[in-house]
């Protein structure tokens, strides 16, 4: 089995971890960092927590091509499809209030989205600037 850390959770407490495990499958794992017991996510080795820890981007071919969904975190049991024509890679802006990923033909895209008191997202468009934070 091989891990390789993706990202720290925004509260410091466990890292997403993308793991190749034994019999092939790659999966996306919660690892706590105080010890504990580490958690099976998602399906994939692509993946990014929002700023406020509440959402999880990540990466399927389900459909026959890549394409970016977002999952409410840590319930993972809804989602929604952010790519529109293929994508990997995605990445929260630091406000949580854009989606970022490579395009199949590797644009940098970006989509708005907004995360109160639900989820919702706007369309897909290349990406023209990179956000700084105030």
């Amino acid at each position: 089995m091989e891990a390789f850390p993706r990202q720290w959770t925004p509260d410091g407490s466990a890292v997403l971890a993308a793991v190749k495990e034994a019999d092939g499958r790659n999966r996306l794992w919660l690892v706590p960092v105080a010890g504990g017991r580490a958690t099976p996510l998602t399906d994939g080795l692509q993946g990014s927590i929002s700023p406020d820890g509440r959402w999880l981007a990540t990466v399927s071919k389900e459909s026959g091509r890549y394409q970016v969904y977002v999952l409410p975190f840590p319930a993972l049991d809804t989602r929604w499809q952010v790519s529109a024509a293929g994508g990997s890679w995605p990445r929260w802006r630091w406000d949580g209030r854009e989606l970022f990923f490579a395009s199949e033909d590797h644009l940098l895209m970006s989509v708005p989205v907004r995360t109160e008191g639900g989820f919702e997202v706007g369309a897909p468009g290349r990406s023209s600037r990179c956000s700084r934070r105030p």
